[in-house]
């Protein structure tokens, strides 16, 4: 998993600013499993309700996504999901609905490596989980790294938890699964993804 880059106050502020561009066209509303769910670009004031749902996860979930025992996240990290660009860096939310009655399910990011390859991240809520929110979430992700010239996502997972593999061959069948212990290294080449239906 990519690692949090160092943030300062003023880098806060500036990121701020890179929200007159948030591209409105990526919050969108997607049935799945009989519900309703929307899946939004993430805005300056989610902080609070990202750092909530991470310590909401179990240590098994946290541990799973962040490779390491994460009972919460540090300013550094939250500022590292929150503080985007919506090009080279894009953080996707799932949400029960929309509104400040919402309740965040899931948390997508991808990071640019290079010009046409990027780094993905996700994670879902326990009680959520093994009902499509995932893939659901990863689509919408490779959807917007495509927009923005992205053609090969990237990701490193644990060996033991098999489900992130699933989710890369639901997608795509040009994935590429390189064991490095007790990690496995995805390649995930699709220049076109399907995406959920939107209602």
């Amino acid at each position: 998993m990519f690692e949090p880059t160092a943030q300062t106050g003023h880098d806060l502020v500036a990121g701020e600013r890179l929200f007159r561009g948030h591209p409105l066209h990526r919050r969108v509303e997607v049935e799945l499993d009989g519900l309703r769910l929307h899946v939004r670009p993430v805005l300056p004031g989610d902080t609070g309700r990202i750092a909530r749902f991470v310590q909401g996860l179990s240590p098994t979930t946290a541990y799973r996504r962040f490779l390491a025992p994460t009972p919460r996240l540090t300013a550094r990290a939250l500022a590292t999901l929150v503080d985007v660009d919506h090009h080279d860096r894009e953080t996707l939310l799932a949400l029960t609905a929309d509104g400040p009655s919402s309740r965040l399910i899931g948390v997508g990011q991808y990071v640019r490596l290079t010009e046409a390859r990027a780094e993905i991240a996700l994670v879902v809520g326990d009680a959520w989980q093994r009902r499509g929110v995932g893939r659901m979430l990863a689509a919408q992700l490779a959807q917007a790294a495509a927009e923005e010239g992205i053609a090969e996502l990237t990701a490193t997972v644990l060996a033991e938890n098999p489900a992130p593999q699933r989710l890369a061959v639901g997608l795509t069948a040009a994935v590429e699964a390189v064991h490095a212990g007790t990690t496995v290294d995805l390649t995930i080449r699709c220049p076109t993804m399907a995406t959920p239906r939107q209602v």
